[in-house]
Parts: C-alpha cells; structure tokens; sequence
C-alpha cells in the first residue's frame, strides 16, 4: 500500500531436493502514488516525487545538471537528466516513469513541462508516452507538428521513424524550454501514467535530455 520499489524473493525448500541452486526466484515490484488532486506540480525540489528511472542502460539521474550544455535546473536546483555531469549512455534506451494520474474528474487536462535537448540530430532524442494498461503497453503521446511539441519525426534511437525532440550543434533547445500537450484523451482512464522515453545510438552522444518543473492542470488555469 505505500509507494515505493520492492524487492521479493521467493523460496522453495524440500527435503529431498538434491539441486538448492534453482530454488529460490526474485523480482522486483513498484508500487506507484496515484494522483487524484489537481493541479500537479512537482519540481522534485523536494526528491523524485515517485517518478522512476528504469531502462537499457539508463543515465538517468536525478539532482543538480552540471553538464558542458545542460548545466541547470528549471526551476530551483534539481532536474532529472541524463548523465547529469556529461554524456549520456551509449546505446541507451531509457525512461523515467510517473506517479499514476487519475484523471477521470476533469473535462480538459493538459501536460506541461520543461525541457532542454542537446541529442545528435534524428538519432538522438526523446519523447513522452503514456500507458492506460498498468505498463503493458505504451503510446507516444502525440506527434511531429503539433504546435509546441515535437520538432523531429524521425529520432531513430527511439525507434524507427519516432516522433521526439532532438537536436544538437546548433539545432538543440538551446535551454530549458517549456512544452505542453493535452491530456483529454486519458480522462476515461483512472490509473494512466506516463514517462520520458530516450533512446541514443553508439556513436557521437552528447548530454542528451532533461526535464524539470511538471505541471498537470485543465486548460486555461494557472497552477499557483
């Protein structure tokens, strides 16, 4: 019942077992936080909030950015970034996973929050993706040419032809820059989350990717 990461292992114990090497097995089990009261904020000024980094090879960190590009916070002094003091992972495929959100008493949510890129051009870069199954599956929320939201439909290291944010000599964010999304298409789902999904190649890595300072909230209504 309280959010957290868990770590179980089960045992098998007979008398006339002569093989005690394949006895036991274990597993590792996350218990998320459901939010239900809105607006969301979490700047993680205060620690990770239940958001979770998991993944291939994952540099994802949580704490004070200190890279040769990304080099702050949003807000404050904390942001979660991959390799907060140089590059990010070769062949990394990673992400940081949310609380639950239970949207189903709003009419018009929206997502916003802070990003900052500097990812090798349509190879490296990132995305959000939500899913309504418990993890099982996940979509890309959204697509390239939204207004505000992605800028490349082709960031390989996530996957063929994937829609993200990437960019780097010149074409990354150039800073901490805020996007926004809606999230009217969840609010039939009681228990959806979502996460920063990053995938990198072998070749030429820079900081990657970070975000900071996220914000759930109907449209139209500013979060205090």
């Amino acid at each position: 019942a309280t959010p957290n990461t868990y770590n179980l292992a089960v045992r098998a114990q007979l008398g006339t077992d002569e093989n005690t090497s394949n006895d036991e097995a274990t597993s590792t089990v996350i218990s998320y936080l459901t939010i239900s009261s809105f607006p969301y904020v979490e700047s993680f000024e205060s620690g990770a909030g239940n958001w979770v980094a998991s993944g291939r090879n994952s540099s994802w960190a949580l704490g004070v950015p200190s890279a040769p590009t990304i080099n702050s916070a949003s807000e404050g002094t904390q942001a979660w970034a991959t390799n907060l003091s140089g590059d990010c992972n070769f062949n990394e495929n990673s992400y940081v996973i949310s609380p639950c959100f239970d949207l189903s008493g709003m009419a018009d949510p929206w997502l916003e929050l802070d990003i900052w890129y500097e990812a090798e051009t349509s190879w490296d870069g990132a995305n959000i993706e939500y899913t309504i199954d418990g993890g099982l599956t996940w979509q890309v929320l959204g697509f390239f040419g939204e207004p505000g939201w992605y800028n490349d439909n082709d960031v390989d290291g996530i996957a063929n032809n994937a829609d993200g944010w990437s960019g780097n000599n010149g074409n990354g964010s150039g800073g901490w820059i805020t996007v926004e999304h809606s999230l009217q298409s969840l609010t039939s789902y009681p228990g959806a989350k979502l996460r920063v999904h990053f995938g990198a190649g072998p070749f030429n890595n820079d900081d990657g990717f970070a975000f900071d300072n996220v914000n759930i909230e109907e449209r139209g209504i500013e979060a205090a």
